[in-house]
């Protein structure tokens, strides 16, 4: 498997290129090393970018590189100093494939995977308040649709797996306006 950097262009026929950076040293890979920038070498660093005609969507592979974070630019022009760069990018190579999926790397998705599929959030004993974390957020609304919750005339309450009353709310119904108020 390879990698593959890519452009997006809301047009066709654009010639496009790329050039690779070491992230770590600013080196830059002239098809054969990676190597102290010097513009008079500018056309060595030139990675051609083929378009899947006529979408506007540019490819180029990437070349085969030691394992390191990478950064590439995309430019337009026809591959002289000076062309603008329209796209960037960052790659997280192995040494022959793209350790990113999307933008995330792997490690990072599988620490997120972890945590989303393992982690568990303790229930809430008080309403979050009005800038709550996500999972105390997420954690008060599950809690609302999992747990018990009662309604009278004036109030509703939203309780704990024990049966203990977290939350309460004033009502009112005028027969025109439903009303509301906020859980405390």
């Amino acid at each position: 498997m390879s990698g593959k950097i890519s452009s997006q262009l809301s047009y066709s026929g654009a010639s496009l290129y790329a050039l690779i950076r070491d992230s770590q040293t600013g080196l830059i890979w002239n098809g054969a090393a990676l190597t102290t920038y010097n513009v008079s070498n500018y056309s060595s660093y030139v990675i051609p970018m083929t378009e899947q005609v006529p979408t506007g969507y540019f490819i180029a592979s990437f070349p085969a590189l030691p394992a390191g974070l990478y950064s590439y630019s995309v430019h337009q022009g026809a591959g002289i100093a000076g062309d603008p760069s329209i796209d960037r990018g960052v790659m997280d190579w192995d040494g022959s494939e793209e350790n990113f999926v999307g933008n995330i790397p792997i490690e990072v998705k599988t620490q997120i995977d972890d945590s989303l599929g393992t982690d568990t959030i303790a229930e809430l004993s008080t309403v979050p308040g009005a800038t709550p974390t996500l999972k105390s957020a997420i954690m008060f609304l599950f809690m609302a649709f999992r747990n018990k919750r009662t309604s009278t005339a004036t109030t509703i309450n939203v309780y704990d797996s024990s049966g203990t009353s977290i939350a309460v709310a004033g009502q009112s119904d005028n027969g025109v306006i439903y009303n509301k108020d906020k859980f405390s």
